[in-house]
This record gives C-alpha cells, sequence and structure tokens, in this order.
C-alpha cells in the first residue's frame, strides 16, 4: 500500500481509532483489521444485496486469508429495511453462529448497512468490535465516522440506537465508482452541509462537485467531522452543528416515508433553513441564493411538497427534540453557523417564513 494515495486521520474520542482513506486501498485491509481486532476468530460481515454483488466475495477472500472464520448477513437495501425487524435478523444470525465477545463485525457499505451493523455490534453481548468499511459518499464523509449507530421507528429516523465507535475505518474511495449516480449525488447532500458549516475552500469544492477532488473533499469533510465529534463525543454540545440542514431534512424524509433519500433530504433542508434565517434577518442576504445555486449545480433537488406545518409535526418526533423545544442549527453566512434552542412555535415561524 503506498503511502502517497493514503490519508489517516485520527478521530480522539473515548475510544480513540483511524480513518484511512486511499484510493486502490480495500485489498490492503486485512491485516489493518488483524491489527485492530486481534482477538476476533470469527468476523460477521453485514452489508445489503447491493453492495454484495461488487464487494462481499472480496471481502470475504481477503478476511479468511487472515486465517479468520467469515459469517454473513445481506439483507435488500434501502432506508426502508433499517428498522427493528432487520436489527433483530442480524442479531440472531450472530447468536445462531455463535458470534463471542472477542469476535467482530465488519459493516460493509453504505450509511443503513453502517448504522445497522453498527447498532447490532453495540447491543449483542452488551458490545462487540465493529470495523466500518464505508462504499458510498455519504458513508466516507459521515456515517461511518463518529460512532452514532441506529434504526428508524415509523414515527421518525433514527429514534433507537446508541453511540458506539468503530476499531477502524477503512475508506477506499474507489468503491465510489460502483455507486450509481444518484447515490454519488445523493452522498453530496452532506457533503455541502459540511461546506456550508466550514464555507471557504470546502464550500467552493463542494459546489464544484469534480471527480479529481473527492480525496480532498472527502478527507476534509472527516477532518471537519472529527473537530466536532472529539470535542463532543455524545453531541451535548458542539457536535449539534453537525445536524445542519437535518431538522427540516428528516422532517421530509419522514414525511416521505424513506422514499427521498437523506442527502436529498439534507440539500433541501439547507436551502429551507438558509430561506428563513434570512427572511429573519439572521443570515447575509444572499445566502439562500448561494446555497440554492449549490444544490442545483450538484443537481440535488431545491423544493418538496410538503407544507410547513406538516414539517414542523414530523419535527416533533426529531430525537433533537424534547417536549416543547427543539435545537436547530442557523444559518448567518455561509461558513458562520449558530445553535439555537426554540419552541415549536418558534420552528413554526421559521417553518412558514422558508415556504411562503
Amino acid at each position: 500500500m503506498s503511502s502517497q494515495n493514503v490519508t489517516t486521520i485520527h478521530i480522539e474520542t473515548g475510544t480513540p481509532y483511524d480513518v484511512v482513506l486511499g484510493s486502490g486501498i480495500f485489498d490492503d485491509f486485512g491485516p489493518a483489521f488483524t491489527r485492530v481486532c486481534p482477538h476476533a476468530h470469527t468476523v460477521a460481515i453485514v452489508t445489503d444485496d447491493m453492495v454484495a454483488r461488487f464487494y462481499f466475495t472480496r471481502m470475504q477472500k481477503i478476511l479468511k486469508a487472515q486465517n479468520l472464520r467469515c459469517i454473513h448477513v445481506i439483507f435488500p437495501h434501502g432506508e426502508a429495511q433499517k428498522n427493528i425487524a432487520t436489527w433483530e435478523h442480524i442479531l440472531r444470525v450472530f447468536a445462531d453462529n455463535n458470534l463471542t465477545r472477542s469476535d467482530a463485525v465488519v459493516a460493509l457499505g453504505g450509511g443503513v448497512v453502517g448504522d445497522m451493523a453498527g447498532f447490532a455490534a453495540a447491543s449483542y453481548m452488551r458490545g462487540i468490535d465493529v470495523v466500518q468499511v464505508p462504499t458510498s459518499l455519504l458513508a466516507d464523509v459521515d456515517s461511518s465516522v463518529g460512532g452514532k449507530t441506529a434504526v428508524d421507528l415509523p414515527e421518525g429516523k433514527n429514534l433507537v440506537g446508541a453511540f458506539w465507535q468503530p476499531k477502524l475505518v477503512w475508506a477506499d474511495v474507489d468503491c465510489l465508482d460502483t455507486l450509481a449516480h444518484d447515490f454519488q449525488i445523493d452522498g453530496m447532500g452532506e457533503v455541502l452541509k459540511c461546506g456550508v458549516l466550514q464555507g471557504g475552500r470546502l464550500f467552493e469544492l463542494a459546489q464544484k462537485n469534480r471527480t479529481e477532488d473527492r480525496l480532498e473533499l472527502i478527507s476534509a469533510c472527516i477532518r471537519l467531522k472529527d473537530h466536532y465529534v472529539s470535542e463532543d463525543e455524545k453531541e451535548s454540545g458542539a457536535r449539534r452543528f453537525l445536524n445542519l440542514g437535518h431538522t427540516f431534512g428528516h422532517a421530509i424524509e419522514t414525511l416521505s416515508e424513506f422514499t427521498i433519500t437523506h442527502g436529498k433530504c439534507v440539500a433541501i433542508g439547507l436551502i429551507l433553513m438558509a430561506r428563513a434565517c434570512e427572511a429573519k434577518g439572521i443570515a447575509v442576504p444572499g445566502t439562500t441564493r448561494r446555497i440554492h445555486d449549490a444544490v442545483e449545480n450538484i443537481g440535488l433537488p431545491t423544493k418538496t411538497t410538503f407544507g410547513p406545518d406538516e414539517i414542523v409535526e414530523a419535527a416533533r418526533h426529531d430525537k433533537k427534540s424534547s417536549d416543547t423545544h427543539i435545537t436547530v442549527v442557523l444559518i448567518e453566512d455561509i461558513g458562520k453557523c449558530s445553535l439555537k434552542t426554540i419552541t415549536f412555535d418558534e420552528l413554526s415561524e421559521l417553518a412558514h417564513a422558508a415556504l411562503s
């Protein structure tokens, strides 16, 4: 493995770990796995049917070359599978195959796989090791890093879960070449969120969305996430900035019954929050136009058919809400955001301002 095409980012959480990011590093995963999980005898590869077509046999061969016993769970792809039933199925496969506390899980796939496998690892025998091997842009820049694991309920997204940090994140950006175009574009919703948070070059690279910039872009997003996660692992303070665009975005995702994908919802959520903040005099004039143009240039949707009252009602079930209040990320300018805890009446005002 050439060091020239590899970046290692150290995540300094309570359980520290590395994110190894590079091009053409997939087949070098075996020794790295045994280094971070030296006591594992059995590895459970958790993936979905779409990812499995490209990478399951390859991953199994890599792990077997390390003299590891492999078991697997392959479930149908899509956010609709991120539920209690799938989570239970994964756990039962672990139990049926006598997975022990010294064994480990490899989460091979995108955000849904990473969340499901991570939560199963956190739950099984009160916690076993998990290694994240992301294969989508969304997983590269967001869901594989930071230890958030969860499943959805009909009432809302990610309502059942745990913080469970991986032992390692191994991200080969060449895996993005096997992604359908729509999924590549979808991951850019989270990338643009990072761009709006940080501003500067990250925002400029995000809105251009060029293949030649992807290593730099993904690395910058991971470093930004590390900044917040290392400071606030359990999301009681600064890590909440990473929810930018998610208050409205998660509501739209839930209302669509998860037929509108996460990145698209985040992109719409960014525009709605920018428009609301500009209407309220919080954001610098022109901020909405800059974000709207970036979203449009990337090829993500800019509008929603859901009304403000529907969105606010769905947001009441957001995990960031209390009985009467919710913490939102307000946009003041590109590269300048703020946290504010507001009432649902105030959220309604923002939603109406965004959609008027």
